[in-house]
């Protein structure tokens, strides 16, 4: 506390967490966004990000802007947040070029999640200019790699939009079997099998 009253941005970012995330001190979100507010003030970006997320159902708006300035910065999640909110026009009116550049960013940075939601974008957008061969370079190396049926399904649909349809129907049913291994709730499962059915 000496340390953050000082000034210090990484200490008032630390402190912040201790009453976000901590099981002592107690929970306190006034606390812990008075500090975020202090530190994102320094452009720290992982500051920033929790900052939005804190502020995402309070005030839309600012949870928006310091988004958008973590983003600035190459902030992974951040960017991967503000790249699902463009694709499905979620807070913000949709724009798929502003989540393509989002996406990108973060995957850059490594963000799986983010990778997904990329190659499902490139593999079921109608825009003449998205490319679902970039689908498929994205999630197929997480897909092999995880064999999470997610990634599988993302596939699945990017090898079906190139009229690859054998090939997507049998990925969809290995998405399928694991999904249903999980215990994934019924209608997930149904979305997949609806899925396939155009496949075949």
């Amino acid at each position: 506390e000496q340390t953050a009253s000082a000034g210090d941005a990484y200490a008032q970012y630390f402190l912040a967490l201790t009453h976000l995330d901590y099981a002592s001190p107690q929970r306190d979100t006034d606390v812990a966004e008075a500090w975020l507010q202090a530190a994102s003030r320094k452009s720290i970006p992982d500051a920033q990000y929790r900052l939005a997320l804190l502020l995402k159902d309070k005030d839309t708006r600012a949870s928006l802007q310091h988004l958008a300035d973590a983003a600035q910065q190459k902030h992974g999640a951040a960017n991967a947040v503000l790249g699902e909110y463009y694709h499905v026009g979620l807070y913000v009116n949709q724009d798929l070029v502003r989540a393509i550049a989002h996406y990108e960013t973060a995957v850059d940075q490594g963000i799986a999640v983010a990778t997904n939601n990329l190659a499902w974008l490139l593999a079921t957008a109608s825009a003449p200019t998205i490319d679902p061969n970039r689908a498929i370079e994205l999630i197929q190396p997480l897909a092999i790699y995880t064999g999470n049926w997610q990634y599988l399904d993302t596939l699945a649909a990017a090898h079906a939009r190139l009229k690859h349809f054998r090939l997507a129907e049998s990925i969809q049913n290995e998405a399928i079997r694991l999904s249903q291994r999980a215990e994934e709730s019924g209608a997930l499962v149904a979305d997949l099998q609806a899925r396939l059915a155009l496949y075949q």
